[in-house]
């Protein structure tokens, strides 16, 4: 187990760096060896080794939810990601990681529990997708936003799914108010776009692991 865990950030950490996230939307070469030497993939390194060791200190005595919480760590994190540089969630990096952590939970009898809470997360916030776009006449939570809350729905239970909602809403808004206020750009306080992703990732982390 411990070879497989050291493998898997390794791994992950080696697919994150090779790929250069701002090039995603623009149709050029966005995936070379080359990037692994950006400065920035040390940041990543830093990240993703902290936060996955300290999962596996949480849940080391088992293995299951270890693995539950480390696979959706590593979606939310690519999602954050992809959030903050061209606002985008790819369906297939959700689908991906909703497939495995399904696998596990099937494996590990928490089946019903993942189920349940993953109804809750989409008619509640597809609730609010729906409110808010008849409210602002656009999307202000996206369809992305539900997708990665889905993730995390199925790794937990619906309790926390809707408080890291609920945080991450929160999180979001006290950096949209300190955004207007430091730039003091009152008039076009409407058109600020905030990616939401990474403030679902950093609530997820703080309620499940603080």
């Amino acid at each position: 187990m411990q070879f497989l865990n050291g493998a898997l950030i390794l791994i992950f950490i080696f697919l994150i760096s090779i790929v250069d996230f701002k090039k995603l939307d623009k149709n050029l070469k966005f995936i070379s060896f080359k990037n692994i030497f950006r400065k920035i993939n040390i940041l990543h390194l830093i990240i993703i080794t902290i936060v996955s060791f300290y999962i596996k200190y949480i849940f080391d005595r088992n293995y299951i939810l270890y693995f539950i919480n480390l696979f959706c760590f590593f979606g939310l994190y690519i999602c954050s990601i992809t959030d903050i540089y061209i606002r985008y969630i790819y369906d297939v990096v959700v689908v991906l990681f909703f497939i495995i952590i399904s696998i596990l939970n099937f494996y590990a009898m928490y089946f019903k529990i993942s189920i349940f809470a993953f109804l809750t997360a989409v008619v509640l916030y597809g609730l609010i997708y729906l409110i808010s776009k008849i409210i602002y006449k656009k999307e202000v939570f996206g369809i992305g936003d539900i997708y990665a809350l889905a993730l995390v729905s199925i790794s937990t239970d619906s309790f926390t799914v809707f408080t890291i909602g609920l945080f991450s809403f929160v999180l979001a808004s006290l950096f949209y108010i300190s955004k207007i206020l430091i730039y003091k750009d009152y008039k076009n306080y409407k058109n600020y776009e905030v990616a939401f992703v990474p403030f679902i990732l950093a609530s997820y982390l703080i309620i499940i692991y603080f």
